[in-house]
């Protein structure tokens, strides 16, 4: 495969991977005990709620609550972008990291 190739998978496999992040994210505020009902009893969460009391509005655990509760519908679509960028970044960055760089092997030969 040509380094040309690479990088259109890179950037591609970046778009694509963006949305998967935020899945996972919500995977793992639910593991933890954030979901769409409330708190899960006997969760990570429950536990943290029981020792903090009363939770402040903004304060973190308030805010990885409203997005358990939120589900998917709680990100936005600037989020999805922002996350492809994020990853479109450590793509090119792994991309450098191997040694193709985008002008001196793709573009200038």
């Amino acid at each position: 495969m040509n380094c040309l190739s690479s990088w259109f998978l890179t950037i591609s496999a970046a778009i694509a991977l963006g949305p998967v992040w935020i899945l996972l994210i919500i995977f793992a505020l639910w593991c933890a005990g954030f979901t769409v009902i409330g708190v899960a009893g006997g969760s990570f969460a429950a536990v943290t709620q029981s020792k903090v009391g009363l939770v402040p509005a903004g304060s973190c655990f308030a805010c990885l609550q409203s997005l358990g509760a939120g589900g998917v519908y709680a990100f936005q679509p600037v989020m999805y972008v922002a996350s492809s960028f994020v990853c479109l970044v450590l793509g090119v960055l792994i991309m450098h990291y191997w040694g193709c760089h985008l002008c001196s092997e793709c573009v200038c030969h």
